[in-house]
Order: C-alpha cells, then sequence, then structure tokens
C-alpha cells in the first residue's frame, strides 16, 4: 500500500521561481494489517447501515401501531352512538308504555339516566381518536390541522391478510433482522481488529521517498531528495501488543455473545407473536358470534318489553351485553392487528440487508 503528498510555495511572480516537493510512502502489508484495517472499517460501516434499518422499523412499527389505535379509538366513537340511538328508543318505548301504564316513571328516568351517560362516553372517544391522529401527525413530523380532516373518515379497523403472511424459517431472521444484522456486522469488525492486532506482533517494513524540485525560471530542476528504509521492530512494547490482542479476543467474545442474544431473542418474539396472532383471530371470530348473539337477544327484549312481557331490567341488561359485545369486537380486532404488525416487525419488516 502506498500513498503520495505534494506540497510547494516561494513562489516569485515577477521572477516566476517557486519550488515543489513530493513525498511518496510505501508499506508492505506481509500480514495483512492494512487488509484487516479495510475489514473492519467496512463492517462498521455496513453496522451503521443496519442500525438506521433497525430504528427504521421501529419507527414504522409506533405508525402503524397509532395508526391501529386511531382506528380503533374511531370504532369505539361509532359503537357509543349506534348504543346512544339505541337507548334513545328504547326512551321514547318507555314513555309510550308509561303513557299506556305500563311502565312507570322510575322507569323512564332509568332510561333517561342510561341515555346520559352514554352521550357523555363520547368525549372521552373523541380525545382517544385525536390523541391518536396528533401522534401520527407528530411521527410524520407535521403539524399541519388538515391532516386530522384527512383521517377523519369513515374507515373500518384494518384486517390484516393473514394468508399471505409468510414466515419464513429462522434462517430468514439473521438476513432479515436489522438488530442481527447490526450484531453479526460489530462481530466481524472484532473479528477484523483481532487480525490488525495479531498483525502488530511481527515486523513492518516500508518505504519513504522525498524528492524537491526548484523553479529558478528555466524550468524544474531537483535539489534534494532522499529514499528511507522504515522497519517497525516489536521488541520494547512487544507486552502491550500481547495485551491489545488478548483485548481484541476478549471484543469477540462479547460480541459473539451478543450475537447469540440477538438469535434468540428474535426467535422468541416471533413464536411469542405468531401465537398472540393465533389466539387473537380465535378471539375476533368468537367476538363475531358473540356480537350476533348479543343483537338478536336485545331485539327480542325489546319487543318483549313493548309487549309487556319482560321488565325493564332485562332490557338494560340486553343493551349492556350488546355494548360489551361491541366493546369487546372492536378491541379484539385492534390487538389483532397490532399482533399482525409486531409479528411483520419480528420477522424483519420489509428491509431487505444492507
Amino acid at each position: 500500500m502506498g500513498e503520495a503528498r505534494i506540497s510547494g510555495g516561494g513562489g516569485d511572480p515577477v521572477d516566476h521561481t517557486g519550488f515543489v516537493r513530493a513525498e511518496a510512502t510505501w508499506k508492505l502489508d506481509l500480514y495483512g494489517k492494512l487488509a484487516r484495517e479495510k475489514e473492519a472499517a467496512f463492517a462498521r460501516l455496513e453496522a451503521s447501515y443496519a442500525d438506521v434499518d433497525v430504528w427504521r422499523l421501529l419507527f414504522v412499527d409506533e405508525v402503524v401501531t397509532a395508526y391501529m389505535d386511531m382506528r380503533y379509538g374511531q370504532e369505539l366513537i361509532r359503537i357509543i352512538q349506534r348504543v346512544l340511538k339505541s337507548r334513545e328508543d328504547t326512551l321514547v318505548a318507555t314513555r309510550k308504555l308509561q303513557e299506556s301504564g305500563g311502565a312507570g316513571e322510575l322507569e323512564v328516568a332509568q332510561t333517561e339516566a342510561l341515555v346520559l351517560r352514554t352521550a357523555s362516553t363520547v368525549p372521552d372517544a373523541r380525545i382517544f381518536f385525536v390523541r391518536m391522529v396528533n401522534r401520527i401527525a407528530a411521527l410524520a413530523g407535521t403539524t399541519d390541522l388538515v391532516q386530522r380532516e384527512d383521517l377523519d373518515v369513515k374507515a373500518p379497523q384494518p384486517q390484516p391478510s393473514i394468508k399471505v403472511l409468510k414466515t419464513g424459517v429462522p434462517g430468514d431472521l439473521i438476513r432479515n433482522r436489522p438488530d442481527i444484522i447490526y450484531a453479526e456486522k460489530k462481530l466481524a469488525e472484532a473479528v477484523a481488529l483481532l487480525g490488525v492486532a495479531e498483525a502488530d506482533l511481527y515486523p513492518n517494513m516500508g518505504v519513504t521517498g522525498n524528492i524537491g524540485l526548484s523553479n529558478s525560471g528555466a524550468g524544474f530542476e531537483p535539489v534534494a531528495g532522499f529514499i528511507r528504509l522504515n522497519f517497525d521492530l516489536p521488541i520494547f512494547d512487544l507486552p502491550v501488543r500481547k495485551g491489545k490482542v488478548e483485548t481484541a479476543k476478549g471484543l469477540i467474545t462479547e460480541r459473539q455473545a451478543a450475537w447469540e442474544k440477538e438469535v434468540v431473542l428474535a426467535v422468541e418474539e416471533v413464536r411469542n407473536s405468531l401465537f398472540a396472532l393465533d389466539q387473537n383471530t380465535i378471539a375476533v371470530e368468537k367476538s363475531v358470534d358473540a356480537e350476533k348473539a348479543a343483537a338478536t337477544v336485545l331485539k327480542i327484549a325489546r319487543s318483549a318489553y313493548a309487549e309487556g312481557k319482560v321488565s325493564f331490567l332485562q332490557v338494560l341488561d340486553a343493551e349492556r351485553a350488546f355494548l360489551d359485545s361491541q366493546n369487546a369486537l372492536a378491541l379484539d380486532r385492534r390487538n389483532r392487528a397490532v399482533d399482525f404488525v409486531d409479528l411483520n416487525v419480528a420477522l424483519g419488516g420489509s428491509f431487505p440487508a444492507t
């Protein structure tokens, strides 16, 4: 490996005089020190790229999760509004029964209180929704309030395409997870640095040459120069160099343990995410059936109450069960969507190894 430097000065614009000095150095890489330094630098560069991908993946995860929560909050608002309309209808029916003598003042008052209590929960749901909208805007780096209008539209909760999900094999984690790639490149850097430290245990040789040229107006002429042979012999500082070798070996052990830890944690995250996604998929299916059953019960209870066959408390119980089933379904859908995102993040997302 070689390097060269050229310098000049002393010029006179009148006499057109000056000088130029050129120096070149060539190092003989007998034991691969320079090559290993290059490997270490390249590994550091790749590790920095992988580190960027780690933060990019975490950022995407946070944005998508906030979006899932936003749609969940929006669904809660719709549920409350539907329940509020249902209870207002119940209030109308109760007043009609009161006129005909089928219901008393207590039942009417209870229904009115239930309507007001339901209406009081709308602001909390809207606060949660707006917070998620603002969170997305903050993550996007914007303060434009128009973004809220773009997001505040009638959109259903996201439904993940589980059938097209490809989990791959454990070996794919090593190729796709940026945190594993980062740990791998840091380990590669440590191995290369060990090679640098071991090369320092042996003599190094290099050649340095220098030549000076002077311009007296008639042209450049050599005025001085030398050639020097350089030797680096590890005699007096050999114990220090051996200590650096041991330090480099310790660094390899440390980074290998870090790499193994990342692999084990990645496998754990994938397994947990797969199981959670499977269980929440089952929960969504059961919640759908539960909501349909609760809606049927509520319909029957209202009809029976209008005919005076059941008590008002039975209607209230049916309404509470219907509300609970709707809330549970919305939450299960939110959890399933978040689990789907978490699984994709655990698998390494869509960022290839750089």
